[in-house]
């Protein structure tokens, strides 16, 4: 069986027409990475719950989910294999550089796998170029950078947003330092229309959002998404 560099194969990937195929069983313990400024690193653990194949694993940190960019962190092993029934952990350490001191900064995680093939399978495969290779995103997870000292904390900062009536919608106000993800807000228990998209339903630290909504009075219920990947539920009145 011919053999090809990891970085090959993903350049193949992406630019040929070959069928992508699940990753079944690979995926990160986690939704979400939280990095204190004061740690020397965080681990971060990843899971094959495939019971007969292995894996070859690429980890990457980037400023934006779709288009990779350098970032200022390490991850060791940046690739790896991972047996059948098998985890893995990485370490992610900060390099050092001007990240913003007064409030939190997003980045995210992705794994990409690519199943290993039988010598039986391999033999078959030679036979068509488009099934030479295949590849599937096992996860991609946001990873926040906190610093020191800021105020309150995030679970204060989910549950002091301001929610104001304004023309065609609702305008939400994040006044603290920290990000905040939503699972959904309704208001009058009717539940927003908002874009199942991660950015879209994230308020950034000091920064508002206005999201369409049909009722812009009374009782407004919202869940948002702790640290550890929870459900945090609160309810306020529209002003």
């Amino acid at each position: 069986m011919r053999c090809f560099p990891f970085s090959s194969l993903v350049l193949g990937l992406l630019f040929s027409s070959a069928v992508a195929v699940a990753a079944g069983g690979v995926g990160l313990n986690t939704t979400r990475v939280i990095y204190p400024e004061n740690a020397k690193s965080v681990t971060v653990s990843l899971r094959n719950t495939d019971e007969s194949q292995s894996y070859l694993v690429k980890a990457s940190l980037s400023a934006d989910p779709e288009v990779f960019s350098a970032v200022p962190f390490v991850i060791t092993p940046p690739i790896f294999r991972m047996e059948p029934s098998s985890t893995n952990l990485m370490r992610i350490a900060f390099k050092g550089g001007n990240l913003p001191q007064d409030r939190e900064s997003v980045f995210y995680l992705k794994t990409t796998a690519i199943p290993s093939y039988s010598a039986q399978n391999s033999r078959l495969q030679n036979n068509s170029k488009s099934a030479m290779v295949s590849f599937a995103t096992a996860s991609t997870v946001k990873f926040f950078y906190r610093p020191a000292g800021l105020a309150d904390d995030s679970e204060s900062a989910q549950k002091n947003l301001k929610f104001f009536a304004v023309e065609g919608g609702i305008k939400v106000e994040n006044s603290s330092p920290y990000f905040v993800s939503f699972q959904y807000i309704k208001v009058n228990g009717k539940t927003l229309t908002i874009a199942d998209d991660a950015q879209v339903k994230m308020l950034s630290p000091f920064s508002s959002k206005v999201y369409s909504a049909k009722e812009r009075q009374g009782k407004v219920d919202w869940v948002t998404i702790g640290d550890y990947g929870g459900y945090n539920i609160h309810s306020s009145v529209i002003k």
